[in-house]
């Protein structure tokens, strides 16, 4: 397992009401060193916010759409959790991508807190 670097993109947008947005991308990689296929199962957080004025939007994957021809199925669980389902055959990697995106009102500081 292979987590690429976060890229983060900040920007902030409005003329009267500031908002700030972030963007956060990441990738994980699964490489099967094995000659046979193998099924993982990979359960990925997607932050939430217990305050209306912040907001966080999944971009990546899409789950209205269903994955063609992919090497993998996702479904979000009750928790707020991604649910992949790989299919990793042998010899090969499988690539997992996440991107969100997290809006603000510009006045504000926002802190991660685990609970």
């Amino acid at each position: 397992v292979e987590y690429k670097p976060v890229k983060t993109i900040a920007e902030t947008q409005g003329v009267i009401t500031k908002t700030h947005y972030e963007n956060i991308r990441r990738e994980t990689r699964l490489n099967n060193t094995k000659l046979t296929d193998v099924t993982v199962y990979v359960y990925d957080q997607v932050p939430i916010s217990s305050y209306e004025k912040i907001k966080v939007k999944l971009v990546v994957p899409d789950l209205r759409t269903k994955q063609v021809n992919s090497s993998y199925s996702v479904t979000m669980n009750d928790e707020n959790n991604l649910e992949w389902k790989c299919l990793v055959k042998g010899k090969s990697e499988c690539r997992l991508p996440l991107e969100y995106t997290l809006e603000w009102p510009k006045d504000k500081r926002i802190e991660f807190t685990e609970e």
